[in-house]
């Protein structure tokens, strides 16, 4: 069927089932400088049961430049989990682990887009950068362009692998998924969530929503112009304390006796004796207010 399609001309791709599809691990602990062609020669010696289809390195996403992970493709018969007994390779402690494909949507090297590996693409080569006839690794361009045009949705001013574009393919989280927080925004509701013993349900959940009474609270919060922030009604009334403290503060400054009085108090050894002396001192500053008046 694919001679067929390629013979006439016309475009299609194929998904390989599983059982097709390459055993694909990771090799972590070479050095990021070994040659390709050498891997694949001391895997052969060292593990003749495995058949290797390709050996590739993995580069970061950012920077472009290689990594010290190189990615092994090997064929399903039955010996490929032998990979995994490997420790020491090329003189090297090194450790094999499972390929994890990156999340979101494939995307085609040959014809850019998507659902299809550029293995099993018919479709005709186009390039990411111009749109011609070409890989986009071939492409003459080497510098970002300042308004590039998508070759899938016609639109200028980003390129088909932009997430944004609207023919990129949307990723809706499955039954059960959930949302994918932030790590830091996890680590702060786990433990919020986190079901207690000898609670129920409903109990616990009450105890995640917000009361009425604290919205209307935070409803009837006010703005204070001074400090150029939103202050709730606790506040207010701690404000309000303040303010009167300070009254009282000003009206015993004004009575230098009375004040000399109280700091005199911490001397006296038993309540009674300093209960007298406040009342004495009270005394005389009612007769000193009379005689102003």
């Amino acid at each position: 069927m694919q001679k067929f399609c390629r013979e006439e001309k016309i475009e299609f791709y194929v998904i390989r089932p599983l059982s097709e599809r390459p055993f694909k691990t990771v090799m972590k602990g070479l050095h990021r400088d070994t040659d390709i062609e050498e891997i694949k020669s001391e895997l052969a010696i060292a593990l003749p049961e495995i058949e290797i289809l390709k050996v590739g390195q993995l580069k970061n996403v950012r920077t472009k430049s290689p990594m010290d992970i190189f990615m092994i493709e090997l064929k399903k018969n039955g010996h490929e989990n032998k990979i995994f007994e490997l420790t020491h390779f090329m003189f090297l402690k090194i450790k094999i682990q499972n390929y994890r494909k990156p999340p979101g949507a494939t995307q085609c090297w040959n014809c850019n887009m998507f659902n299809h590996s550029s293995a099993n693409c018919g479709f005709q080569t186009k390039c990411l950068k111009c749109g011609e006839d070409h890989r986009t690794n071939q492409c003459p361009i080497t510098t970002p362009q300042e308004n590039p045009k998508c070759i899938n949705c016609g639109a200028t001013g980003h390129i088909a692998s932009w997430r944004g574009c609207p023919l990129f393919p949307k990723i809706k989280p499955t039954k059960g998924q959930g949302v994918n927080y932030p790590k830091a925004q996890r680590e702060f509701l786990a433990p919020q969530y986190r079901r207690q013993e000898n609670i129920s349900y409903s109990m616990q959940t009450q105890k995640l929503i917000p009361r009425q009474i604290e919205l209307n609270s935070r409803q009837e919060s006010q703005f204070n112009p001074q400090t150029g922030s939103r202050e709730i009604g606790y506040e207010q009334e701690f404000l309000g304390f303040l303010e009167g403290v300070k009254v009282m503060y000003d009206t015993l400054k004004s009575i230098p006796n009375l004040i000399k009085t109280i700091s005199e108090l911490p001397m006296l050894e038993k309540t009674e004796d300093m209960v007298n002396h406040l009342i004495k001192a009270l005394g005389t500053v009612a007769n000193s207010v009379s005689n102003v008046q």
